[in-house]
């Protein structure tokens, strides 16, 4: 919507092509298979003018309503030892354009984590039900005289369908 500068996507769907056998048939190393589901994605007042004009991209919110994510790995194919991904805080920094996003909110979600282990037969899942996420403030800018630089993330969800798990997660910057 050009006229409050905003984004929304709905109904976004990522179904890999392979099922999670064939996928880690085709890998030469560990990798995650991402089966995604997205109700709903809004991106609110991008500030693509000031960015166009030299300055950082601003975006005032992103939200992002229903997501339903099955991650699987397979313990079984090789680990890459010659490959450690930087973790999330590192690659946002990484980032060729100077961002900053006020706040990213999640809302409605569920994620499930499997993994198959070396020599199993069936694979292990953890399941986060009713999974909220609440950040503020992210930005790829380090500034000197600031007294952190950090990201922070505050999340709420339903362990296995039993317990409540509340979990507030600082990454430095740097």
């Amino acid at each position: 919507t050009k006229s409050d500068s905003s984004l929304v996507l709905r109904g976004f769907i990522m179904i890999p092509k392979h099922d999670k056998k064939e996928f880690s048939g085709k890998l030469d190393f560990q990798n995650d298979r991402f089966d995604v589901k997205i109700g709903q994605l809004k991106i609110s007042q991008i500030g693509i003018e000031q960015f166009i004009a030299g300055g950082k991209m601003e975006i005032s919110s992103i939200a992002i309503d229903s997501i339903n994510a099955d991650i699987y790995r397979d313990k079984n194919v090789t680990f890459n030892f010659n490959r450690y991904p930087p973790f999330y805080n590192e690659s946002f920094l990484k980032l060729n354009i100077p961002l900053h996003i006020d706040s990213v909110i999640i809302t409605n979600s569920r994620i499930q984590y499997g993994e198959l282990a070396e020599g199993r037969p069936m694979a292990g899942t953890i399941l986060l039900d009713k999974f909220n996420l609440q950040s503020y403030n992210l930005t790829n800018q380090v500034t000197a005289d600031s007294i952190e630089n950090v990201m922070q993330f505050n999340i709420q969800a339903l362990v296995m369908g039993e317990g409540s798990l509340n979990l507030k997660l600082t990454l430095p910057l740097e």
